[in-house]
């Protein structure tokens, strides 16, 4: 009988530690920021070359979303100024897309965490992403 008791109570605690995790856990909240970017890369050559892509921005709460939406003039910023400085030869590698994201990705969270002191932004997906040279 003791034996049940103590196996019931432990299968009781691990079902609600295990909702409590549940509920703990945050559902993602996605942001597209529009309009798409658009900016000219290259800088140098007879003809210059354009770059598009949709971005979309992971957060983990709407409090955070409010403060990404209140600094998307900054992240936008950042994120134009590392599309327009990459190169023919960097865009043209098949991993550009990934670590052109990354580079994003981090540009915008430095530039939103020096301004708030905490960083909302959980991860930065492009959803298209289209090179003409």
């Amino acid at each position: 009988m003791v034996k049940f008791v103590v196996s019931l109570i432990l299968a009781v605690m691990a079902t609600t530690a295990g909702l409590t995790w549940a509920e703990d856990r945050a559902k993602p909240v996605y942001y597209t920021m529009n309009p798409p970017f658009v900016t000219n890369f290259g800088q140098g050559k007879k003809k210059l070359s354009y770059v598009k892509t949709e971005i979309s921005l992971r957060t983990l709460s709407a409090d955070h979303l409010e403060m990404i939406k209140a600094h998307e003039p900054l992240i936008r910023h950042q994120i134009v100024m590392l599309l327009s400085r990459q190169t023919h030869k960097e865009m043209g590698l098949r991993t550009s897309q990934e670590t052109i994201r990354v580079a994003a990705f981090t540009a915008a969270s430095e530039a939103v965490s020096e301004e708030i002191g905490d960083n909302p932004i959980e991860d930065l997906l492009f959803t298209s992403f289209l090179v003409q040279h």
